[in-house]
């Protein structure tokens, strides 16, 4: 969720401030209901973004105030949460349907049933497909 509302933030036009406040109070703050798991540092420097725009001394900027964060998420990402998911009885499920659709040549591909995604050229390391 952190990384999705995140990339929202980095491209949105207007509430920007609203927007980082909400992700800042849900994701990094020191009583979020969700908190990420970052470093000390990265939270730190999201903390004093927000303490020098409250001071008035600061804009968030888009690209910035999460980004630390941000790549911190994607590599606990790839060394835990993805090679994890990849051992999972889901996912084993999943490539074993899918090699037999592919040698039978019938019904659906995953291609197909993932709503024509092609999880070849994702560019996002943690992209996992959600049940339909």
């Amino acid at each position: 969720m952190f990384l999705i509302e995140v990339e929202r933030f980095e491209v949105i036009q207007n509430r920007q401030l609203e927007f980082a406040k909400h992700i800042h109070q849900k994701f990094i703050s020191r009583n979020a209901p969700k908190q990420v798991n970052i470093g000390a540092a990265e939270r730190q420097f999201v903390e004093e973004i927000f303490d020098m725009e409250r001071r008035g001394e600061n804009s968030i900027a888009p690209n910035t105030v999460f980004a630390a964060a941000k790549t911190e998420i994607y590599k606990i990402f790839q060394r835990d949460v993805y090679p994890r998911f990849t051992k999972s009885k889901i996912f084993a499920a999943f490539v074993k349907d899918a090699q037999k659709q592919l040698k039978s040549g019938s019904g659906t591909s995953p291609r197909e049933r993932l709503g024509g995604v092609d999880v070849s050229t994702c560019t996002h390391s943690y992209y996992v497909p959600r049940r339909a």
